[in-house]
């Protein structure tokens, strides 16, 4: 878990999630314009479907929740189940959101964790390190593997209330 903090502290998201978690490299941009701006959201990784991505934004944007939510939405348009790491320089900062479905297909699920990088609170790190390539017993396919760990993991009522 040590490892993990030091990942998260130094924006090292890539090697987080292929060397330390065992996701494949994945490359690739989605550009997106919301509000007159342009976003670049770069692949990082990806694992059974579930897409990694990385948008570099200035620290004022991190603060904007009602456009980082406006660009997840455009990007579920492409991505259905994503990550989405939003992260500024100066001051190091981080604001994690997901977007997972719900077995009825129809309903999607947001989540948001903002937090300072040189402080990883431990419910995510603790998340974090159970999205290891693993199996599920009686799931098929799609939803068996990380989809499946995304949704039992990372989706927690508890992280969307921390900061």
């Amino acid at each position: 878990m040590t490892q993990l903090r030091e990942y998260l502290s130094s924006h090292r998201f890539r090697t987080l999630f292929t060397e330390c978690l065992g996701w494949e490299r994945a490359n690739g941009t989605v550009d997106l314009f919301i509000d007159g701006c342009a976003f670049a959201l770069h692949t990082i990784a990806e694992k059974r479907g579930l897409a990694v991505f990385l948008c570099e934004v200035h620290r004022t944007t991190l603060a904007n929740r009602g456009l980082l939510r406006r660009i997840q939405r455009a990007l579920i348009k492409r991505h259905h189940e994503h990550i989405v790491i939003y992260a500024s320089d100066e001051p190091k900062k981080q604001v994690w959101q997901w977007a997972i479905h719900l077995e009825d297909g129809r309903r999607i699920r947001h989540r948001e964790h903002p937090f300072l990088s040189s402080k990883p609170p431990d419910v995510l790190v603790t998340r974090l390190s159970g999205l290891v390539p693993c199996r599920a017993a009686n799931r098929r396919s799609f939803a068996c593997g990380m989809a499946w760990a995304a949704k039992n993991i990372l989706w927690k009522p508890s992280l969307k209330s921390l900061d």
